[in-house]
């Protein structure tokens, strides 16, 4: 019975261990935040936030809060408060330095932001 309780007890350990090095300390798998931000936050609001993305799929946050993801070539809106908010853009695909802006936007105005990664990745 010992022989198998220490079985079952390495078993246990090698298990742990993978999931340690499989899984990484973030809980995503070990990938950075900007190739897998999580699930989006949900916003609601009086205007409107639209993201046109030109090149590679990039993950929108606004202040500090992950909305959503635009896909390469294509735009999303979201309905946000009016106000003053950050908006960070970060590239979902390379390491490229994160776009940031603070801006005010007003009941019912729709604020507009192209986004484009035309420098070279940071190394």
């Amino acid at each position: 019975m010992n022989r198998k309780l220490t079985h079952w007890t390495w078993i246990s350990l090698f298990t742990i261990c993978l999931g340690f090095f499989f899984g990484g300390c973030e809980g995503r798998g070990g990938q950075s935040p900007d190739s897998n931000p999580g699930t989006p936050v949900a916003i609601f609001g009086d205007a409107t936030l639209q993201v046109q993305v030109q090149d590679y799929k990039s993950n929108i946050y606004l202040d500090d809060e992950f909305i959503g993801s635009v896909e390469a070539g294509s735009s999303e809106q979201w309905a946000i408060p009016s106000g003053q908010h950050t908006l960070k853009v970060t590239n979902a695909a390379a390491n490229y330095e994160p776009q940031e802006q603070t801006f005010t936007i007003t009941k019912g105005e729709t604020y507009s932001v192209p986004v484009s990664w035309v420098q070279a990745p940071v190394s």
